[in-house]
């Protein structure tokens, strides 16, 4: 059997675990200093985007706020043995539920607001990502470049090749940017109408949802069926029904310039184009469904957004969750009992985790240019969300209350190769289709994806518990400050952040440039504000408890 932590274990500090967490602070600080110039969209948007910043921003997703929430759990079952469950609500009130209500009640109208105006400014910056520079097939059907496309075809090009991150085909995309010349031509070089998008679409969904008659038209000609429904059931008639929001959304994530008013006739063109040439309408059968619970539902998870604090209300569900397990086991006389070895053990463990947490992956959302689970920023969690992270948390927390942690994570340094040199880059492969070399997979395509991430996020997990173990063994004054100062760095850097984005995103410098120069500033404005303002104050009392300046 795992042994419990012994009263030697109880007093002592894990200064190895508790920088590994402000480490994660950190990395999310870094993540969100990058994101802006990743293909994927965000609330800003850069015009220098790079590969590399997708890469790295997946690879980061896929495993940090597991290894936070794991860690949270560790730490939330040590303050219970130390303390018991009233000081453990009280301590978790005022470090978690106190600075989510007043750093949130400022950061998140503030955050916003400030991606309100990203929005706005947006289609004045000129975007240039990597197909600008490669003059390439993409370049070619987002621009409307005949000569580029009849060149790469002519090279042995594949006029049905997808997107590699984005998964539309060429005449999806020529079809979203209403370029008829372009859709005639792929349609004469053998270009297939039920190639299908990532969604299950085909191009007469693309065209329907932009409002492009003509191609519709062209389309429809070519043999297209108005009845084929995507993965959602939704037909090109539904498409051209969509709300608004999904139009600019998708507009955005190929850099295509909308006007509402032409757009909005055009789909009205559209859809009585689709109802003449005998389409179905789903959409309307769907929403018959809905009810006012329904829709306040979908208003509490996708309506005001914690935006960078929603972790913060994760921690009190699961705070939340822990208490009422606990009391239950007490109840029932069940807290002494021990769990086998095997199930907190390098490779036990991997036997029940790796399944339990495959299925809250298996329901999370694809096609919007992360790996790993989806970010909850509602007042109500996504239920796939919370109970994802929930194993996370818990298993911490057994780690803690049966004495298995360092079991884990022993060979970290082959954990680390395995994970981001193994299982990453298949998984990218997998999703994105970076160089082409799995994209005739098909069969179980997803689901082996799926299986991927969970085991990369756990393997990543417990490979920098090991090395934080053992690099961070003994205790730091300087790691020790920076895991105090994480804390306000982190809930405070976001709009920072996005200010310095904004105001860097039309010059003409290199991706890294400028994401070193959001790094930089946010370190130079909040550390000394930490230092002069936080650390012995109030706040600092409220975040990391009260401390004495040097020499007091």
């Amino acid at each position: 059997m795992l042994e419990a932590p012994t009263t030697a274990d109880l007093v002592k500090r894990r200064h190895d675990l508790d920088a590994l967490r402000s480490g994660a602070m950190l990395l999310g600080i870094a993540l969100h200093a990058g994101v802006a110039y990743t293909t994927a969209r965000w609330l800003v948007n850069d015009s220098q985007q790079s590969e590399l910043f997708d890469i790295f921003a997946n690879l980061v997703h896929g495993f940090r706020m597991q290894l936070f929430f794991l860690l949270s759990g560790f730490f939330t079952a040590m303050l219970y043995q130390k303390r018991g469950l009233k000081a453990l609500v009280a301590h978790r009130f005022k470090r978690i539920f106190l600075p989510l209500v007043l750093f949130g009640a400022f950061l998140c109208p503030l955050v916003s607001w400030l991606a309100d105006k990203s929005a706005e400014t947006e289609a004045a910056v000129p975007v240039r990502d990597y197909h600008d520079e490669a003059k390439d097939e993409w370049y070619a059907v987002l621009n409307g470049e005949v000569e580029i496309l009849r060149s790469y075809l002519e090279q042995g090009g594949d006029v049905n090749a997808l997107h590699p991150e984005k998964s539309a085909s060429l005449l999806s995309i020529a079809a979203m940017t209403g370029n008829t010349e372009c859709v005639a031509y792929l349609l004469g070089e053998g270009a297939k109408l039920d190639t299908l998008d990532s969604d299950g679409g085909t191009p007469l969904h693309s065209a329907a949802l932009f409002g492009r008659e003509d191609v519709v038209s062209l389309l429809l000609e070519a043999g297209a069926d108005p009845k084929d429904q995507n993965k959602y059931g939704y037909t090109p008639l539904d498409s051209a029904y969509h709300p608004w929001g999904v139009v600019q959304w998708l507009a955005g994530e190929y850099r295509i310039v909308l006007d509402q008013p032409s757009v909005e006739a055009g789909r009205a063109k559209v859809r009585s184009l689709l109802e003449g040439a005998g389409a179905v309408q789903n959409i309307e059968i769907k929403e018959e469904k809905v009810t006012k619970v329904d829709e306040a539902l979908r208003w509490l998870m996708h309506g005001p957004s914690l935006h960078h604090l929603w972790f913060l209300w994760f921690l009190c569900w699961f705070l939340g969750g822990f208490a009422l397990v606990v009391w239950l086991l007490g109840r029932f006389g069940l807290l002494a009992r021990t769990l086998p070895e095997w199930m907190l053990s390098f490779p036990g463990c991997y036997v029940w985790l790796v399944p339990l947490t495959l299925l809250g992956q298996y329901f999370m959302s694809r096609g919007y240019g992360f790996i790993g689970p989806d970010t909850s920023t509602g007042l109500l969690p996504m239920p796939r969300v919370l109970g994802y992270y929930a194993v996370f948390f818990a298993f911490g927390a057994l780690l803690y209350t049966h004495g298995g942690e360092k079991r884990l994570g022993r060979h970290w340094k082959l954990g680390l190769v395995i994970g981001l040199l193994v299982l990453a880059p298949v998984v990218l492969e997998l999703e994105f289709h970076y160089t082409g070399m799995l994209a005739g997979l098909t069969w179980g395509r997803e689901t082996i994806s799926d299986m991927l991430q969970v085991l990369y996020a756990w393997v990543m997990v417990f490979a920098c518990m090991g090395m934080f173990r053992q690099l961070m063994k003994h205790e730091s004054s300087k790691v020790r400050y920076m895991s105090d100062a994480s804390y306000w760095l982190y809930l405070m850097h976001l709009p920072l952040s996005m200010s310095v984005q904004m105001g860097m995103r039309s010059w003409d410098a290199p991706a890294w440039l400028k994401f070193l120069i959001v790094c930089a500033v946010v370190m130079i404005v909040l550390l000394p504000l930490y230092q002069w303002v936080v650390r012995y104050g109030w706040i600092g009392a409220l975040l990391n408890g009260r401390k004495k300046p040097d020499g007091e």
